[in-house]
């Protein structure tokens, strides 16, 4: 299961950040320097609770908001997404077309075709099931699925052909996150220099995360994904005198900068 980390953050550090931010500074023009290590701290914590929320567990932000952050249209099953084709291929076409699908199913086999092109053929109402044909480079994650496994994938439509309904241009939701971080950390830079807003619940995690990856060590598991590690580490900033002060410090000269939506 994945590390709740947003959550965990606001959670742990609450009592840390209870004092009242100053009212935010009119957006700068030039900008603000900013850590890179908290910067990759925060994006990473960005990318978990997006994961978080669009995969049912408990996240700070809403399953809207983290489509909207991934930049995704839809989230759907194999199985809604079939069902739309089969009662209405027109009206289906209407709702999905030129959309980025985000679709969760159970796999049914891994397969190549004649091209030496990959699909996986996904369950779905009928025996045909749905095929998601595959981006070249993620053949390499592909080959370590395994029939039965529920998966998460971002697809392009596709037409039915054939009886199959078809997904294009389909990788992994992991895969997804680690190809769009530049643009979440463009959205991070812009909410941490003043630039933009956030709501107030994610940009407090977003701003909590960046603080905490400005202070730990440059070797910290928080900055290496060690996931279970850093859930330790997060915890001591309630319990070290030293690291509660470093970052209610850090805290302080960052929120007058904010801007939240809310």
């Amino acid at each position: 299961m994945k590390t709740v980390l947003l959550f965990l953050l606001i959670t742990v550090t609450a009592s840390l950040t209870s004092c009242r931010a100053k009212p935010a500074n009119a957006p700068s023009s030039n900008t603000q320097m900013l850590n890179q290590s908290g910067l990759k701290f925060a994006g990473f914590a960005m990318k978990n609770d997006i994961q978080s929320a669009l995969s049912g567990e408990q996240a700070i932000m809403s399953s809207s908001d983290a489509l909207a952050l991934a930049h995704l249209d839809v989230a759907v099953t194999a199985q809604q997404y079939e069902t739309a084709y089969d009662d209405n291929e027109i009206l289906a076409d209407e709702k999905f077309k030129n959309k980025r699908l985000l679709v969760s199913g159970r796999v049914a086999s891994i397969n190549k075709d004649y091209k030496g092109d990959g699909y996986l053929t996904l369950v779905g109402i009928s025996p045909l099931g749905i095929q998601a044909r595959l981006t070249n480079d993620e053949l390499q994650g592909a080959a370590l699925l395994k029939k039965r496994q529920q998966v998460q994938l971002v697809c392009d439509p596709d037409m039915k052909v054939g009886g199959f309904v078809v997904l294009r241009n389909c990788r992994q939701f992991t895969s997804y996150l680690d190809q769009i971080t530049p643009a979440i950390e463009s959205i991070n830079i812009a909410f941490l220099t003043g630039k933009s807003a956030l709501p107030r619940r994610i940009g407090t995690g977003i701003a909590i995360a960046y603080v905490i990856g400005s202070t730990v060590p440059s070797n910290s598991p928080c900055l290496k994904g060690e996931e279970k590690a850093c859930d330790g580490l997060v915890k001591s900033f309630e319990t070290d005198r030293k690291m509660a002060q470093a970052f209610q410090n850090g805290y302080q000269r960052l929120q007058s900068k904010l801007l939240f939506a809310d």
